[in-house]
């Protein structure tokens, strides 16, 4: 029943606004699979049990994603984005411990309200504070990379129309690639510690 956690974790990362959808779903499925082994086990499997699975993570992302698309609204923040932008914006959020931020976040709200536990409104108001948790959680890596992504992501797509576009992205393709590869290998071993570590102690 461990794969009940995946209808909780997929819904939460997807709703985000960050970065590629497919990426997104990469993360997610990953999160999901550390917390599989983690989190308190499940209660007996029902419908409304999963379906209150996917609508606390839907609730969870949407919440989440508030404050970014608010930004954009106001003109603060990620703009559209390219390939690169793309690769730039998952290199500052593994850099910036984002996978982590969300597995903690994602992980305490598992420890407040086991999966399947629906429905059950007072275990639902018990563990409010985790869930206002995992919101805050969730949503700063979010808004670091938005914020940090989207004066680059100007200046490329700038860069790119002044010189036609397609030639520029050409020139800039490879040095960026191997830039971005430089910095997220050594993050992404930091995560795989920082994983490992958390599956080993449990927190």
């Amino acid at each position: 029943m461990s794969w009940v956690v995946w209808a909780r974790v997929l819904p939460a990362v997807l709703a985000l606004p960050l970065g590629h959808v497919g990426v997104r779903l990469a993360v997610g499925l990953a999160l999901g699979g550390v917390l599989a082994g983690l989190a308190p086990a499940a209660g007996p499997l029902t419908i409304g049990g999963v379906v209150g699975e996917v609508l606390l993570g839907l609730t969870l992302g949407v919440l989440a994603g508030l404050p970014a698309h608010a930004g954009r609204a106001l003109g603060v923040g990620q703009p559209p984005l390219g390939p690169l932008g793309h690769l730039l914006a998952w290199a500052v959020f593994f850099g910036g411990g984002g996978f982590v931020a969300w597995l903690s976040a994602l992980g305490r709200t598992f420890a407040a309200l086991p999966a399947a536990a629906w429905p059950d409104v007072a275990a639902l108001v018990a563990a409010g504070e985790a869930l206002f948790y995992a919101v805050v959680v969730l949503a700063l890596p979010v808004l670091a990379v938005n914020l940090a992504v989207a004066p680059v992501g100007a200046l490329l797509e700038r860069l790119g129309a002044g010189a036609g576009g397609r030639p520029l992205a050409g020139a800039l393709r490879p040095a960026l690639g191997l830039l971005a590869v430089a910095v997220m290998l050594p993050l992404l071993l930091d995560v795989l510690r920082a994983t490992w570590r958390v599956g080993l102690t449990g927190g």
